[in-house]
């Protein structure tokens, strides 16, 4: 039940992240030739911010993958490490006789 929560809880925040890429995108190029109007103009504000928050994404994305890359690789390195050392057990290993 708890795997099914993540899960649902993992997809709506994707589908929020995504809404709100495409809805700022949408937004600055409607936006990008509006009548300014001036030092504190409000839309030329959101704009600012609407562009940061997409780079802060896009960072965010890549360390997320440079990160996942990271952990599979030392998880694939540090498999074939274990199998390298660790010594199946079986009967022969243990020098058991099965004569009887």
């Amino acid at each position: 039940m708890q795997n099914i929560k993540q899960k649902s809880a993992r997809l709506v925040l994707f589908a929020l992240l995504i809404v709100f890429t495409v809805f700022s995108l949408v937004f600055m190029t409607i936006e990008a030739g509006h009548d300014c109007s001036g030092e504190d103009c409000p839309i030329c504000s959101l704009i600012l911010t609407l562009q940061q928050n997409l780079r802060l994404f896009g960072l965010f994305v890549a360390g997320t993958a440079v990160f996942g890359i990271c952990i599979f690789n030392n998880e694939k390195t540090s498999r074939a490490k274990a199998s390298y050392f660790i010594q199946p057990l079986s009967l022969v290993s243990h020098k058991i006789k099965m004569n009887e």
